[in-house]
């Protein structure tokens, strides 16, 4: 077989595994956000990781459904995960 014949096939994989939600997005922020409080990140990091989580906060601002009016829910600007302790096998 030629490189051009299996390049479709592989496309297609990655495309199927490839899917990404809005969950994902807010998984990140979070992951960033859990990670600047646990200090893992430099002070020299701090811009690039910050631009990105902001960017990351507007993306999941301007994709999520609109929130329905008979909740009211604070909003403090803080995407909170929820972390389940470690426990041994």
């Amino acid at each position: 077989m030629s490189e051009t014949q299996t390049q479709p096939e592989e496309q297609s994989a990655v495309s199927n595994t490839a899917n990404i939600s809005l969950n994902d997005f807010v998984l990140m922020a979070n992951i960033i956000a859990i990670a600047a409080k646990r200090g893992a990140f430099e002070s020299k990091e701090f811009t690039v990781v910050g631009d990105l989580a902001t960017r990351l906060d507007a993306f999941i601002k301007e994709n999520s459904p609109p929130a329905e009016e008979t909740e009211e829910v604070e909003d403090d600007g803080q995407l909170e995960l929820e972390l389940e302790p470690e426990t041994e096998a």
